[in-house]
């Protein structure tokens, strides 16, 4: 009892620190988005976005398709710490799925091949899970067959 009020913490390790977000998206005009804070927040969005897609190739694009679930997450009232897991878990997410189910897609449409990195046959793999991990394992017909030609002449020898 808190002053004679009965309170009830339904998270009881201090998770939630502020209210619910009352900020209307709709009405917000050009100049708020434009305003100093917000510049830092776009500046900060446009440099991550340049380093995924630089790393990755897709974290980019992945990166702005996951800026409307952070916004959303916002509307929990989740401490910055929370709200920062949240987001990592998201980005995660997100780039998981796209890596996985619809990256290989593309790239067989677009007349890649991926290079082996799990066939226990192959001479051909990849240093480490990051080359997986990053799409930086597909490559043109052409140039996988004269890798692997190049891996049968080096073990012969």
């Amino acid at each position: 009892m808190d002053g004679g009020r009965q309170t009830t913490d339904l998270f009881p390790l201090s998770v939630v620190r502020r209210p619910l977000s009352n900020v209307n998206y709709q009405s917000m005009r050009i100049t708020d988005i434009l305003s100093g804070k917000n510049i830092i927040v776009w500046a900060s969005r446009l440099i991550i976005f340049l380093v995924l897609t630089i790393v990755t190739q897709i974290g980019g694009i992945i990166y702005l398709l996951c800026i409307p679930a952070f916004i959303f997450s916002k509307t929990f009232g989740l401490s910055r710490a929370w709200y920062f897991v949240m987001r990592v878990f998201i980005f995660s997410v997100f780039y998981s799925l796209a890596t996985f189910y619809i990256v290989p897609v593309l790239a067989e449409n677009n007349g890649r091949v991926a290079m082996p990195f799990a066939e226990q046959d192959s001479l051909v793999k990849p240093h480490n899970f990051l080359t997986v991990l990053l799409n930086r394992r597909y490559v043109v017909v052409n140039v996988r067959n004269v890798i692997e030609l190049a891996a049968q002449k080096t073990a012969k020898t």
